[in-house]
Order: C-alpha cells, then structure tokens, then sequence
C-alpha cells in the first residue's frame, strides 16, 4: 500500500504519515526506512513522483518508528516553519513530540 513513494530498489518504507504543506507548498510525508532512520520527502502531487530522504533522526537505541504528523503544525497550517510529530520508541513502548524546524532542513 506504499506504491505513491517511490524508492530505490532494497529501501524500505514504514508506519508512513502524509499531508500538504502550505509553507512548502508541497505535500510531505515522513516514515521510516531500512536503516530505521526518519526521513522527509515531499512532493508537487500526492502521487508523487517525491524527492530523495532527508533524514531527520537516524535510529535510536530502543527504536524508533511510526512518525505521524501533526495536523496542527505552524508549517502545516501555514503560520510557521515548525512542524511537530509523534515519534514511537520501540523500548519504552511510549510516544514523544518532536518538532523540525523545516527552514533548517537541507
């Protein structure tokens, strides 16, 4: 059910989160790859085609998955720069708030 993202032969896709942007102006989705890292890809059109990974967070000890996007982001909403999301940690079995400041993602 991950057919929109396209990525490169032996990555993986997991626990994805996708919505538009408006200081972007582009559609972002965050999810997990096979190195159990968060990356950020956007996208002119929900079907893609998305640009390369950004990653935001390289793999935690504990784990870390499923970051799922706040609909109510400064950046989301178009206020802001910030957007926030739910991050996981496998170990802990708890859910932490993370924010990007998505001026500074390169």
């Amino acid at each position: 059910a991950c057919g929109a993202v396209n990525v490169n032969p032996g990555s993986g896709v997991s626990e994805m989160s996708v919505q538009y942007n408006q200081q972007l102006k582009k559609y972002v989705v965050l999810h997990g790859d096979r190195n159990n890292s968060i990356v950020m890809r956007t996208s002119d059109r929900p079907e893609g085609g998305w640009s390369g990974p950004k990653v935001l967070m390289t793999q935690q000890n504990g784990g870390i998955y499923a970051p799922m996007m706040h609909p109510w982001s400064p950046s989301t909403q178009g206020t802001g720069s910030e957007l926030y999301w739910n991050l996981s940690l496998w170990s802990e079995y708890n859910v932490m708030l993370m924010k990007t400041d998505l001026n500074k993602v390169k």
